[in-house]
């Protein structure tokens, strides 16, 4: 599930390539790794990170994205509504987090008035979720609403594939539509399950999947087969059927036998009698599970989250079955950072998320109005792209492990001992660390020197160990 440096190897064997892992060697589960458990999911907030409603430390974690195929992974930046994929070895501690994105290519179809509201992109059926009980509402990035949304527009859709009986595939209900500017690395991306498979063809979705001699399929010991869960990239064009070429495929391997497993997402193929059902194209055993809370039912299109243990078929064998909550007072986004762009109640920005506190209860801030600085625990819903508030705490001393967020001005850089001070407006100059897994966005180490930056990251020793610097606004 997870890939890496290891997992694309045999792809950049075979094309004659060297390429470096700036990561360090880390098998995936694709490959045999030796990690502890997986988890799949919906981010739903930071704190460090929130998966469907269960947070994760990933302070030490690596974040990443597989951008080009015939490349390594690069370290990415997680988002609200992204889709992951969570490496562990530890019950609650990410090892290596990998943003996985469902479908990233040229909207072809839009159904903007339908219910529910739809569109099309390399022939996979986008729609849009409105209802918190059904799962994580669909974020827009660049739109408004879907009726922004036009024909040819290059989008990034993250959300919970499900098999729509009615249609007889796969769709997609969005939990993240992000406009884009161009293609990553000029590609076509799509995730899906094997169907139809043919000597030359399969079917993902409502997209034909050609394979050429020249595909490079990874792992590459693997054969297709019906029922897999795979990663397909190809060039633009689409021709017609649509038909995506596939330049790579890539084979997501079952998960050896007895990794402790996680899968959030909408229910489908429910088997009442032998309580038995697929999860992001995963197929879990719940006949033993304990389902919570008591009361409610299984069924298909029930968003839930299964955990349990991989049998030596790939399958997750639940002992828990968590159905999204359906009474007063969930919520559906939870932040806990330091507010930056403070405008006003209405309008703050906590983790890199806008937050909009007027209807708001507020808890311990009395005395501490809120303003850019000060920690806070958010706890809301999505309305039109927005965090609406359903409660503020507000925290004067953050927690010893907390993700803080700083603005200031980089001085005293040394590049080559991974240190530079930070110096803030009002308050004492820190001095900052940064790892072979911090981020950089609109900078570098050898341009730090001088430049305005935010600063995301934890306290370790003394130091604010950065997770992300970026250049600031």
């Amino acid at each position: 599930m997870i890939r890496n440096c290891a997992w694309w190897l045999a792809a950049l064997v075979s094309a004659a390539t060297v390429v470096a892992c700036g990561g360090g060697l880390m098998a995936g589960v694709g490959s045999g790794g030796s990690g502890f458990g997986i988890a799949a999911g919906i981010i739903t907030g930071f704190g460090s990170i929130i998966v469907d409603g269960e947070p994760w430390d990933v302070r030490d974690a690596r974040i990443e994205a597989q951008i080009d195929p015939s490349q390594p992974t690069v370290l990415a930046e997680a988002k609200l509504g992204q889709h992951v994929e969570i490496d562990f070895k530890n019950s609650g501690t990410a090892r290596t987090v990998t943003i996985e994105a469902d479908a990233i290519g040229r909207v072809s179809d839009i159904s903007a008035s339908a219910t529910p509201p739809s569109f099309t992109v390399a022939g996979q059926t986008v729609r849009i979720n409105r209802d918190g009980n059904s799962g994580p509402v669909t974020i827009f990035v660049g739109y408004t609403t879907v009726a922004d949304v036009s024909v040819s527009d290059e989008v990034e859709v993250h959300g919970a594939p499900s098999f729509d009986s009615a249609l007889g595939r796969y769709v997609i209900q969005a939990t993240r539509v992000e406009k884009l500017v161009t293609l990553p690395a000029d590609l076509i991306r799509v995730a899906g399950v094997v169907e139809a498979l043919g000597t030359r063809s399969f079917r993902l979705g409502g997209l034909s999947v050609g394979i050429a001699p020249a595909t490079v399929v990874v792992p590459a010991a693997r054969t297709l087969a019906n029922g897999q869960r795979v990663v397909v990239w190809g060039p633009e064009p689409l021709g017609v059927g649509p038909t995506l070429n596939a330049a790579f495929i890539g084979i997501k391997d079952a998960s050896p036998a007895a990794r402790t497993g996680e899968a959030a997402g909408l229910i489908s193929r429910f088997d009442a009698a032998r309580f038995t059902f697929e999860v992001n194209g995963i197929a879990v055993d719940a006949h033993t599970a304990l389902v919570v809370p008591a009361g409610q039912a299984i069924a298909n299109g029930v968003y839930v989250v299964a955990i349990g243990t991989f049998g030596a078929d790939g399958t997750l064998n639940a002992s828990q079955v968590r159905i999204r909550k359906n009474v007063p007072g969930d919520v559906q986004v939870q932040l806990k950072g330091a507010i930056t762009d403070f405008v006003g109640m209405s309008s703050f920005t906590v983790r890199g998320v806008t937050v909009d506190a007027t209807a708001a209860t507020m808890n311990g801030c009395g005395s501490t109005p809120l303003s850019s600085g000060l920690f806070v625990e958010v706890e809301g819903n999505i309305v039109n792209n927005v965090v609406k508030a359903v409660s503020v705490t507000c925290d004067t001393t953050p927690p010893a492990d907390a993700t803080l967020t700083f603005k200031g001005t980089a001085k005293n850089v040394n590049v080559d001992a991974h240190t530079f001070t930070l110096t803030i407006a009002g308050a004492a100059v820190r001095t900052v660390s940064w790892t072979d897994k911090t981020l950089f966005v609109g900078a570098t180490p050898a341009t730090l020197a001088g430049k305005t930056v935010e600063v995301e990251g934890f306290i370790r020793q003394g130091v604010l160990v950065a997770t992300t610097i970026k250049l600031a606004n």
